[in-house]
């Protein structure tokens, strides 16, 4: 079988003792059938023996020097279920990190031991997984590598169990990326599923319009004064925090629709702004116009001001990328903004985006504190918001 580890060119052996271009040159000396260590030599430097020995009293190996090398390989595992199957392919940038370790490991190929060290350690890992994380490849990533998993004296992430085996051995891991391949079949549910959730969300969109639309009407008519001012500060708090979640609504064709969202879209993208986004007159999550609109008894005080200002800044301080974050802000904010309606809220509406932050937090079920776990389900309990904010 070939030698990975000689194959990617880490280290060959070499005649004399001429400097090779970014490679270290480790020498040994031949003593009886073994070699003795002698010198690594750098690569603007010469090896000289002494007077008395000749170049074939020693052997030399060429070690790169190559800060960023890279070697891919592939698995295939089987689900837990053992129905489904899934190819998962892993891309190693590396270099060495100990040269003479790596040669005097070079028979057992150390390239090959880490591709089967990572294996396991992977499969252990992949286990317990649900099908819809394989199916997401950013959340298979983070369960892959970030997963804590027992080293002999507490635990570790099998990101640095594998580093950790890697120096052991002469090579420095820098960096892992995991991507997914899956069966054909299941690439046609995959595409299904996504057509399927871009469908609700249009079909989403459409109907908050349409709400929009006809709250707009009752404002006007067929209310008496008291009744009309108590529903137009609630909608209007309402609709505010939906425009304001409006992160989904990227289709073209409900942009003609809802000019206005533009606006609305770009408020969020300060979403990793620091500090508290509604406190910061407008550098976080709402913009500065939508904060304006808010009935001034509600804005920034009272049990709404209070819970907004919670939420977003609970969400800024999540662990995850600004895609999460602005995906978890927009579920969050849909759902206080149906609770709002109170008795004129949809519970499907409700139920859809109670899911979709559902879904959020299974992707960040490792790093949510239990305080960030039961805010956000606080925020699902839709009769318990509605009493909340009534």
């Amino acid at each position: 079988m070939a030698n990975l580890t000689e194959q990617a060119n880490l280290v060959r052996e070499t005649k004399g003792f001429h400097p090779v271009p970014d490679h270290d040159l480790v020498v040994f000396r031949k003593v009886g059938d073994g070699l003795k260590f002698q010198e690594i030599v750098q690569p603007n430097r010469i090896f000289k023996p002494r007077l008395f020995e000749s170049a074939t009293s020693f052997v030399t190996y060429a070690v790169s020097k190559d800060d960023s090398l890279r070697h891919v390989f592939h698995r295939e595992f089987d689900y837990k279920d053992q129905t489904r199957s899934f190819t998962l392919r892993f891309a190693l940038i590396y270099q060495v990190a100990n040269p003479l370790r790596l040669v005097e490991k070079l028979s057992t190929d150390p390239l090959l031991r880490i591709e089967q060290e990572a294996g396991e350690t992977f499969r252990v890992a992949l286990r317990p997984l649900d099908w819809s994380v394989i199916e997401d490849e950013t959340a298979l990533e983070r369960a892959t590598l970030f997963q804590q998993a027992p080293d002999g004296t507490g635990t570790s992430t099998n990101l640095d169990l594998i580093q950790r085996f890697a120096r052991k051995i002469g090579i420095e891991i820098r960096g892992v990326s995991v991507s997914r391949i899956l069966p054909e079949e299941e690439l046609r549910v995959a595409k299904a599923k996504k057509k399927l959730h871009e469908n609700k969300e249009i079909e989403q969109v459409t109907h908050e319009y349409h709400v929009q639309q006809v709250e707009h009407k009752q404002q006007i008519t067929g209310l008496d004064d008291g009744q009309k001012v108590r529903s137009t500060m609630a909608t209007a708090t309402a609709n505010v925090i939906t425009r304001a979640a409006g992160e989904i609504r990227t289709f073209s064709e409900v942009r003609q629709t809802l000019p206005d969202l533009q606006a609305i879209k770009a408020g969020l993208q300060g979403l990793t702004t620091s500090g508290s986004p509604v406190a910061s007159a407008g550098t976080g999550f709402l913009p500065p116009a939508a904060v304006q609109q808010l009935p001034a008894h509600v804005a920034m005080s009272g049990s709404l001001g209070g819970l907004l200002s919670r939420t977003l800044e609970l969400v800024s301080g999540l662990v995850c990328g600004p895609e999460d974050k602005r995906r978890i802000a927009s579920a969050a904010l849909h759902l206080v903004a149906e609770a709002l309606r109170g008795n004129e809220a949809e519970e499907a509406v409700a139920q859809r985006y109670s899911e979709a932050l559902g879904q959020e937090m299974r992707k960040l079920f490792r790093e949510l504190s239990d305080e960030q776990t039961q805010f956000l389900r606080r925020l699902q309990d839709s009769g318990r918001l509605k009493g909340e904010l009534a």
